[in-house]
């Protein structure tokens, strides 16, 4: 019997986090979960968990908080995971078998125009300051603050686009990460897993170069790469997120494309241009291709249809030998490659 729910619910995260290292963002949303579960366990009154609480508790999320199928199932993994500990410290809890179906949506990838047009919104704004500087006969102490945030923002949409960051890894980013002489940064990623990303392209290393060079406007802050205007603090997930929808609207995008959307174009244009697949899947931080495969490839109808058109039985087209080996060198998966050659390789578009 389980008279008390959350009495358990901190010992159970305090496990997560040292057992499991799991990442802060993770713990606030099983906790906020829990919580959730929680409160409403005690507003019924019940004193016995189970699998009949649980139909009652999904019942509850999808007609009364009109929950999605997909923060259903997210709620309820949480609860598998909490139930599992409490087997594990011999306390009676349902046991919570498969997963709740989620409804299947496809993630959304920019073409490489609607790119352009996104970095070139905040590229013409920089110029325009930097023309309202040359010009300035007053004070410019404003419009140099200005063009250090466009500066950060600049840098911010390249290392989004260009290394296929999550949003969370590029708010943590320190400047003590950065390697400038390899051109790459250690990234801390879901469970604190390191990983190494490049950005040795000359666009972003200029972009780096020019926001390092004015990032002491914005703050004196030592360690955060992204720091905010207001108070010189390293820039917070959620201020990352309302600086990116400014761009997003300036740039008449969709509404529906966020940070996240970032990286699904990083990792679907690099394996339209022939990237190695299993270097993506480095970048990216999978531990598996198949997740790569799986989430971040979704290849556009206009790259299908050049493949269909090329490499069908009936082309009249006729491949020379070298044409067939590069075609087939790009599409095979370097399963064993441990090197970081082909990472740069895939970075640059020359899988």
């Amino acid at each position: 019997m389980i008279y008390k729910v959350d009495s358990y619910i901190d010992d159970f995260l305090t496990c997560l986090n040292l057992e499991q290292n799991a990442a802060p963002n993770t713990l606030k949303s099983y906790r906020l979960n829990l919580n959730e579960f929680s409160k409403w366990n005690q507003e019924r009154g019940t004193t016995v968990l189970s699998n009949l609480t649980i139909q009652d508790f999904v019942q509850y999320l999808r007609e009364q908080k009109g929950n999605s199928s997909n923060t259903i199932a997210q709620k309820l993994a949480s609860l598998k995971s909490f139930f599992n500990y409490l087997a594990s410290v011999k306390v009676v809890a349902p046991r919570l078998d498969g997963n709740y179906k989620k409804t299947k949506t496809e993630a959304i990838a920019l073409s490489r125009e609607e790119l352009d047009s996104l970095l070139l919104t905040a590229k013409d704004k920089y110029h325009k300051i930097c023309n309202s500087l040359s010009n300035a006969t007053g004070k410019t102490s404003l419009l140099q603050k200005q063009l250090a945030v466009c500066s950060r923002d600049i840098l911010m949409l390249l290392l989004l686009a260009g290394t296929g960051l999550r949003i969370s890894e590029l708010c943590s980013l320190n400047i003590g990460d950065l390697d400038m002489k390899n051109g790459s940064f250690t990234v801390n990623g879901k469970g604190y897993k390191k990983r190494l990303v490049y950005f040795d392209l000359p666009e972003i290393r200029t972009a780096l170069v020019n926001y390092l060079a004015l990032r002491f406007i914005l703050s004196q802050e030592k360690e955060p790469l992204f720091t905010n205007l207001k108070d010189g603090c390293r820039l917070s997930v959620r201020g990352a997120q309302y600086v990116f929808q400014a761009h997003v609207k300036s740039a008449n995008l969709s509404k529906n494309v966020t940070p996240h959307t970032m990286r699904h174009t990083f990792a679907t244009l690099s394996i339209e241009m022939g990237a190695n697949i299993k270097a993506v899947s480095q970048l990216l931080g999978h531990a598996q291709v198949g997740t790569t495969l799986k989430m971040y490839t979704h290849l556009s109808p206009e790259y299908v249809r050049k493949v269909f058109q090329l490499c069908n039985p009936f082309t009249e087209k006729v491949f020379s030998l070298e044409e067939a080996v590069n075609a087939r060198r790009s599409s095979l998966l370097f399963i064993n490659d441990r090197t970081n050659h082909w990472q740069r390789r895939a970075i640059a578009g020359d899988g």
